[in-house]
Order: C-alpha cells, then structure tokens, then sequence
C-alpha cells in the first residue's frame, strides 16, 4: 500500500528527493563492493539515507530479491517514484555483472544534480527565502499600525499576538496558493500539445530563456553520458535522458533522434536536426564518437554548461534586484 508521504508527493508530482536518493546509491554501491548481501544492503542503506517512503520500498523488496528476484524487476513496480535513468542503469549493472558500478554512477549523477540545484536556490531561487521575505515585508507594512495601536493604549501583547497571526495567516495563504498552482500545471501538463508550447514559451523568454536552455541541455547531456558510458542502448539512452531535460519541447526533439538511431543512424546525425542543441556540442558528440570517449566529454560539456546557467541565472537575478530596487527609490523619492 501507498504511504501517505508517497501520496503526498504524488499528488504534488514529486518523486523521492535526490539527496536521499544520493546517499541510498552511494552507500548501496559501497556496500555491495564491500560483499554484503544485497538484500541486507538495501534494507541498511535505506534506514541510513532517512527516507521513509524509500525505506518502506526496501523493505517490501527485500524478501523477493532474497527469494532470487532481480533488484531491477523488483523496483519497476516503483519506478514512477524514481527519476527514469535509476531503472535503466540498475537494469544494464545487473545484466553486465556491474550492479555496484550502475549504483556509483547513479550516486555521482544524483550529487552533481544537488550541486547545481543548491547553486541556484543560495543564488536566484529558493521559495523558502521568498516566503521569509513575504512574511518580512508583510511585518514591515503592520508594524507601523501596531506601534500606533499600543500607543493608543492597546495591549502589546494583544496587538502582537494580532501581528504575527495577521503574517501566518498571509504566509499560509501563499503556501496554499503555492500548492494550488503546482497542482493546477500539472493537470494542465497532462496535455502534452499544451505542455509543448508552454515549454516552447518558457525558451523564448529573454535571459531566463536561456537559463532555461543552458539548463535543460546540460541535464540531458548529464544524463545520456551517464546512460551512454553505461553500456545502455543508444535509442534507449536518447529516450530515457530526454525526459531529464524537464522541457517537453526538448524531448519531443530528442525522441524524434532517438527513432533515427534506432535505424542505424550515428548520434552525431540522428542530432544534427534537433535545432535545440548548440552547434559546438553536436561538433563535440561527433568528433567524440570517433575517439570513443563520447560518455567523458559529454559528462564534461554538461559541468561547463551547468556553470554557465548559473552564472547567467545569478547575473539575470541581479538585474531584476537592481531595477526593484531603483523603483522603489524613485516610489519614495515622488512622496
């Protein structure tokens, strides 16, 4: 049965976490190089990492795969709650013999996704800071009331207890909204013409477009290196990493090459037509598959661009900051 953790973060479209999942696959990868049983690995690997929904699905696999079920066949029926490389690399370790391989390689992937993503909410984005701002100004625009309540001969504990109850109210008010509009896109993203052209949208906007790109391109890249280097079929490897790219618009391009590799086309070509890849990494993929080091360079490529969006993200936030704040000088400076 569905713990309620997991209906939660379904409900809100949310997988497991990645820095559980990070630590999960790290310790598994160690353990099993260590020559502990698999079984017994993913139940003390699992406590450790401290989630509890991964937890409960250890320990509803454990006894299946001490009965001599594979790790991947038993996990497929979860496989909504992971991101879609973990199956496909778990699948390929088993097959090749290299289980503990397929587990670092998930583990390393996890933890460079965690680096960008910590970089862009301590930088540009973190909804926690934005909510604590809210509440700020919202003290900011009471307090002068309250003073003017006390002054007038009103508690100060009552007219502070009115206070913070007037903040919680409005943060719980954003909060609410928060959810709602989450769970309204994703009712809406079920129409995949739809999401197309949002995602379309969302690459045309001036400088967060191409945050938006630069991102999206590296998380692909990230993920068919991963997937590549692997040993994983290289259709599959295209299907599977274009869903990381987190863009509709992205995947629908990169589906289309993965059908072209599928009738024998190189990388280089089966890409050339998807307009969305800079030109210098479809120059890098070609020249990579003669030298066959393709899963390195592209590992490479998606660590450069993943920088570069951050600091396109930090310098577009800055900006935004900047003309908020002349605003509001020139608001004061007309009183």
């Amino acid at each position: 049965m569905p713990s309620l953790l997991s209906r939660f973060r379904s409900l809100l479209g949310y997988t497991i976490p990645l820095p559980p999942l990070a630590l999960f696959f790290d310790a598994f990868a160690a353990q099993l190089n260590a020559g502990a049983p698999l079984a017994a690995s993913l139940i003390s690997c699992s406590t450790y990492c401290g989630d509890n929904e991964l937890r409960d699905i250890c320990a509803e696999i454990a006894p299946r795969i001490t009965r001599g079920e594979s790790v991947t066949s038993c996990f497929r029926p979860y496989s909504h709650r992971f991101p879609e490389l973990v199956l496909s690399l778990l699948e390929v370790g088993e097959i090749s013999g290299g289980l503990a391989d397929a587990a670092r390689r998930i583990a390393d992937t996890f933890n460079q996704t965690l680096a960008i993503e910590r970089g862009m909410r301590n930088n540009v984005y973190d909804p926690k800071l934005y909510l604590v701002g809210f509440c700020l100004i919202q003290l900011y625009v009471l307090l002068g009331p309250a003073i003017m309540a006390v002054q007038l001969g009103k508690s100060a504990v009552s007219v502070s207890l009115q206070l913070m109850l007037t903040i919680g109210m409005a943060a719980v008010q954003v909060v609410i909204i928060y959810l709602a509009v989450r769970k309204i896109m994703r009712i809406v993203y079920r129409w995949r013409k739809l999401r197309i052209e949002i995602d379309r949208i969302k690459l045309a906007l001036p400088q967060l477009g191409q945050v938006s790109r630069n991102l999206s391109t590296a998380r692909w890249v990230r993920s068919f290196g991963v997937l590549f280097g692997a040993g994983v079929n290289i259709a599959t490897a295209l299907e599977v990493s274009s869903r990381s790219a987190l863009n509709a618009y992205y995947e629908e391009e990169l589906m289309r090459a993965a059908f072209e590799s599928r009738h024998g086309r190189p990388i280089s070509k089966s890409l050339s037509k998807t307009v969305l890849l800079p030109p210098h990494l479809l120059s890098i993929i070609a020249t990579s598959e003669e030298t066959g080091r393709l899963d390195e360079h592209l590992i490479e490529i998606a660590t450069t661009m993943e920088r570069d969006a951050l600091g396109q993200a930090i310098m577009g936030f800055q900006k935004i900051v900047l003309t908020v704040l002349i605003i509001l000088f020139l608001i004061e400076l007309a009183h």
